[in-house]
């Protein structure tokens, strides 16, 4: 198989470059990896292409709220997805495939994660470090529609990736992708259809996921079908409201 890969330090290189105006996107030089047996060039290129014109076509500028700019990424997740995932794990698990596909959305990233140095920014080009890291952007994307997808498809909904669609890149980012729950799509899926109802208010996703943890050493998430997820963050989230309530009441009687 050949597919195309940037390096670590080659991504530092262009993202310090097209930040300084030095460099722009023709400048991109990609490497390939692997045997001729399998081309996916093509594929890869196509794929990003695709998201790139998405996204202008969708008129990005007029994104003014998070909410609005992480419903837009839902959205492009779920075409990246579809439009990769067929590729072999090979593949899909070297880091230097989701650095070049970082690299090839630049101006997408850069819109998506403003006003950050160059420096800051590398994260979001898997290349911060020599590990690839959790907040890469295209990789986050393809992980956010494969897990929707997963709960999706067990709950029988009618669009399986519709959890992705929505904005709610606090809860993606710091109770799903950067922890454990991302490992159980079925509870990511209940989880996110009720903050999406407004079940689950803002306030109460971090005491309910903080709850969840704890019962996550007894309970493996990862066997629950979905009625049993369904019941889990049920049992958490009323948990949750009950003692925040008796926690009210015992300042309010102080």
């Amino acid at each position: 198989m050949t597919y195309p890969i940037v390096s670590k330090k080659d991504v530092v290189a262009y993202v310090e470059g097209r930040s300084s105006g030095q460099l722009t996107p023709h400048d991109l030089e990609p490497k390939y990896r692997g045997d001729n047996s399998e081309d996916w060039v093509e594929q890869v290129n196509d794929t990003l292409e695709k998201i790139l014109q998405e996204w202008r076509n969708q008129k990005p500028d007029s994104a003014t709220s998070s909410t609005k700019s992480d419903a837009l990424e839902g959205n492009l997740a779920v075409t990246l997805y579809k439009g990769l995932q067929s590729l072999p794990a090979r593949i899909l698990t070297d880091r230097d495939f989701w650095r070049y596909a970082s690299v090839y959305l630049y101006d997408f990233i850069v819109w998506r994660q403003p006003a950050q140095s160059a420096t800051a920014m590398l994260a979001y080009f898997g290349a911060a470090s020599n590990g690839l890291g959790r907040d890469c952007v295209p990789h986050r994307m393809f992980n956010r529609a494969r897990i929707t997808n997963i709960g999706g498809t067990a709950a029988g909904d009618p669009d399986p990736f519709a959890m992705a669609r929505f904005g709610a890149a606090d809860v993606w980012k710091s109770h799903i992708l950067r922890v454990a729950n991302g490992n159980a799509p079925l509870v990511v899926h209940e989880m996110l259809t009720d903050v999406n109802q407004g079940k689950l208010k803002t306030d109460l996703v971090r005491p309910v996921v903080k709850n969840m943890r704890r019962v996550r050493a007894n309970v493996l998430f990862e066997v629950l079908d979905q009625v049993q997820a369904r019941e889990l963050v049920d049992r958490e989230t009323a948990r949750t409201i009950a003692t925040l309530g008796a926690l009210d009441d015992a300042e309010g009687g102080e």
